[in-house]
């Protein structure tokens, strides 16, 4: 009995796939497993899972080729050590350049007014502080952790020369 396409077959084919019955699906028939060798279905629905423990190694001698384990007569079996876990971060990170426009540009963007000092402001850097200070906050808000990129395409700024009045006494 003919029934309508399969799942498989209608995502792929759409309305150009001919009725059959799941044992004559054409889409499961070319799907190779390569764990268990049989076609039908691939790894991820592999019902074998016996063979999936013969392919991922436990011991360091199952990555030795069988001719050298015989030649050497190795028979221990040393553990691998554990497959090392990758952290993620706690919090997305929000990656802002460290220059006054483009702070002013991300709080722009989040709806924050930034300050804008007159000429003697800028000077004490109370514009650039505060405003690292109202984008920390809204990255807080957030839930994201805040990191100011530098920029190393310019050269660091020279250092500010020291205040020191008169010559050396001797």
């Amino acid at each position: 009995m003919l029934s309508s396409p399969c799942k498989e077959c209608r995502q792929t084919f759409g309305s150009l796939s001919v009725p059959h019955t799941v044992e004559k699906c054409p889409m499961l028939k070319v799907r190779y497993c390569g764990m268990c060798g049989v076609y039908g279905h691939n790894q991820q629905r592999c019902p074998d899972q016996g063979a999936m423990m013969e392919r991922e190694p436990l011991y360091i001698e199952q990555l030795i080729p069988s001719s050298l384990i015989v030649d050497y007569n190795i028979q221990s079996k040393t553990p691998l050590s554990p497959k090392p876990v990758l952290r993620m971060p706690e919090k997305p990170i929000w990656e802002v350049s460290d220059n006054e426009e483009a702070i002013r540009a991300a709080l722009s963007a989040n709806g924050e007014k930034p300050m804008i000092c007159q000429q003697k402001g800028r000077m004490n850097k109370a514009e650039i502080t505060e405003n690292k200070l109202r984008l920390q906050k809204l990255a807080e808000i957030y839930g994201r952790r805040l990191v100011f990129l530098i920029d190393s395409s310019k050269p660091p700024p020279a250092p500010e020369p020291s205040k020191k009045r008169g010559g050396a006494k001797q």
